[in-house]
């Protein structure tokens, strides 16, 4: 966990971006993987 902490902290911003647009994408498709869960959303109330 701590060295896949690393490789992101080395990452540009456009990479962090473009990693949590990923991460939403399989987040709607209901695919296993990371999970945004944006801060308006009702599941977090």
């Amino acid at each position: 966990m701590a060295e896949d902490t690393r490789r992101i902290s080395e990452f540009t911003d456009k990479q962090r971006l473009k990693l949590a647009e990923i991460a939403e994408e399989n987040t709607k498709r209901s695919e296993e993987g990371l999970t945004v869960i944006k801060k308006d959303d009702e599941w977090r109330r």
